[in-house]
């Protein structure tokens, strides 16, 4: 196998799909629980959050950003060693 410009051959080998999936689920479970309990909580200080869209888009938006930004970074690199044997 010949070493390609600008690629090292130590590059680390891609995690499994089926780790992959444990992971994810790891951080959505948690998250989608927690958000509508503290949205439905709130709900009673801020009238728009009475509004289902309103709610669901705010859900949606919480989950994701906290999802990319927070969480799989975290168990990404708490996971490596098992992620890549």
């Amino acid at each position: 196998m010949t070493k390609q410009h600008g690629q090292s051959q130590d590059q680390p080998k891609a995690p499994k799909r089926w780790k992959q999936f444990l992971i994810t689920v790891a951080g959505v479970y948690p998250l989608t629980v927690l958000i509508p309990i503290a949205l439905t909580w709130l709900q009673h200080y801020l009238a728009p959050l009475r509004l289902f869209v309103v709610r669901g888009l705010i859900s949606a938006t919480l989950l994701v950003t906290a999802l990319m930004f927070v969480l799989l970074p975290l168990f990404h690199k708490l996971f490596r060693n098992w992620l890549t044997r």
